[in-house]
């Protein structure tokens, strides 16, 4: 019955819209909660229960991702759960979970035993229908450095469970800004045009939270990105210096990298 109950709330937890995503890791047993996503604690009175309903017990918060690795390894070895994490603040809010409600009040109690003694069960309902986002007329109109944009190769490189990540690469023959880094031309450019390019590729370009998973993995550093910042937003970018990942503001007309997400 436990069995059936979670691969119910899996499946349906695993449909996401651009306001929330709760996606599994690589990792066995691992989920990433968008930062978006509102959890409420189990009996606030904004909380909208039904049967789709997922559970959470958020029992730490961890402030560096080392830190997070290892609390999160910690609770692994004591448990047969499933985990999870949500940024917050520079940081990670530490859960297991998702959860039926039985199994939400049954690892409460285990944790709580654990010396975690400020954890408490949180909810998630999913939203039925995505709110629609009327863009400003500005966003909506193609500007002259999109216009004369050469669009790059979309190189796959990282699995995030049901999304890729993308990264825009271009030949030797291309005399426009680029990163060069382990024999690849990265597409350097600015955040107009790194938006155009993620959306030419029906994809977007990467949140907070992914960019630390992908950041985070020593691997794609060491293969594409030691020297490379890559645009969060249209004032921020951030980078990787050492074990932390770090955003920086910026101008919108600078150029950086950029990571895309499928949608």
């Amino acid at each position: 019955m436990l069995k059936s109950a979670l691969i119910i709330l899996l499946f349906f937890i695993s449909f996401s819209t651009q306001a929330c995503q709760i996606i599994p890791s690589n990792v066995k047993d691992e989920y990433y909660i968008g930062e978006n996503c509102a959890l409420f604690p189990l009996g606030a009175d904004n909380a909208n229960i039904n049967s789709s309903t997922a559970y959470f017990v958020q029992y730490l918060y961890a402030n560096s991702f080392r830190l997070y690795v290892d609390l999160k390894g910690d609770m692994q070895n004591k448990i047969t759960f499933p985990v999870a994490n949500q940024p917050y603040n520079h940081g990670y809010r530490m859960m297991v979970g998702p959860l039926t409600l039985d199994d939400a009040k049954y690892v409460l109690t285990l944790v709580k035993k654990m010396n975690y003694s400020d954890a408490l069960i949180k909810s998630y309902t999913p939203e039925k229908e995505p709110t629609s986002i009327a863009l400003p007329a500005e966003e909506e109109q193609q500007t002259q450095e999109e216009s004369e944009l050469i669009y790059p190769t979309m190189t796959p490189v990282y699995s995030l469970g049901a999304y890729t990540a993308l990264l825009p690469t271009y030949d030797d023959q291309y005399q426009g800004k680029i990163t060069r880094y382990n024999d690849r031309n990265l597409g350097s450019f600015t955040y107009r045009q790194a938006k155009a390019v993620c959306q030419a590729a029906k994809s977007r370009i990467a949140n907070e939270q992914e960019y630390n998973i992908i950041l985070s993995n020593m691997n794609f550093m060491m293969k594409y990105a030691v020297k490379s910042q890559f645009w969060l937003n249209r004032s921020e970018t951030v980078t990787r210096i050492q074990n932390h990942i770090a955003a920086r503001k910026q101008s919108p007309n600078a150029y950086f990298n950029v990571i895309c997400i499928t949608k």
